[in-house]
């Protein structure tokens, strides 16, 4: 009876264990799977159609580079005013194109910021599941250490001691695990708010190109009227500059990505 009542204790811690390194594996693996999740919906957010709608905005302020250019080095500027007119008819043919692409984008946009804030709804669900199982933990401690005032047998009491001492190992280990989701959380909080500012400047970027396919096809029509292809050009050059938008979205995309390696070396393994 005495060698049962030592082994007993050590079964329990073997299971004990089993049963901790199995539920870790779990939690760890929802970790990492949510963690990619949101690596996902920040990838299509930043990149769909954006590639190829930059591509063609620095190919028309290319064109509208070279036909100034060409304009001020003309003698004659009736000798290149067709020319003129054609490519800013293109340009603004391009960003009518662009713009089209708005309802696509925005509706990727959408999604992916949904699947983002559901994501951060199931942080705080796993955030409160481990704060109430450390609060039974506690309980249960709580209730076991009373019970070793006044034990029946010694294998209840020893049972109950290892009980204790597995609750307590667990408690740190849930202790840990909630501050790895809380700064998932945190950083997924600011990201969202990082994804949503950066939403509007792609909201205000298709207005601008909204504005300026109409610009760009008002001067067209001036040029060909045989009207100042200098003074159309002229009032193209005060239009709100593309390149400054492009780069001011590139600078909080540069915010964006380092949300996400803050989330990408956030590790769940408790060592």
């Amino acid at each position: 009876m005495r060698k049962f009542s030592l082994i007993l204790p050590l079964i329990l811690v073997i299971t004990n264990s089993i049963a901790s390194e199995s539920s870790s594996q779990q939690s760890e693996q929802v970790f990492e799977d949510r963690k990619n999740s949101v690596f996902r919906s920040v990838d299509k957010i930043s990149s769909y159609g954006a590639s190829d709608a930059l591509k063609e905005i620095n190919d028309n302020i290319k064109k509208f580079n070279k036909v100034s250019k060409l304009v001020s080095q003309a003698k004659h500027v009736d000798d290149v005013i067709y020319e003129v007119a054609d490519t800013l008819a293109e340009i603004a043919e391009s960003y009518r194109n662009i713009a089209q692409k708005k309802n696509d984008i925005f509706n990727v946009h959408t999604k992916e910021l949904e699947n983002l804030e559901g994501i951060e709804k199931l942080n705080s669900n796993s955030i409160r599941s481990l704060q109430q199982k450390r609060k039974d933990l506690l309980q249960d401690i709580s209730r076991m250490e009373r019970s070793l005032i006044s034990y029946v047998s010694e294998t209840q009491k020893q049972k109950d001691l290892v009980s204790i001492q597995g609750h307590k190992s667990v408690i740190k280990s849930l202790e840990a695990q909630e501050l790895m989701w809380v700064k998932f959380n945190e950083a997924q909080e600011k990201l969202i708010v990082k994804l949503r500012a950066n939403s509007d400047s792609v909201g205000f970027f298709f207005h601008v190109l909204d504005v300026n396919a109409e610009v760009y096809q008002e001067a067209a029509t001036t040029v060909k009227m045989r009207r100042s292809a200098k003074l159309a050009l002229e009032n193209l050059s005060n239009l709100v500059g593309l390149q400054d938008i492009i780069s001011e979205m590139s600078n909080n995309w540069t915010g964006v990505d380092v949300l996400v390696q803050e989330i990408s070396s956030a590790d769940f393994r408790i060592e």
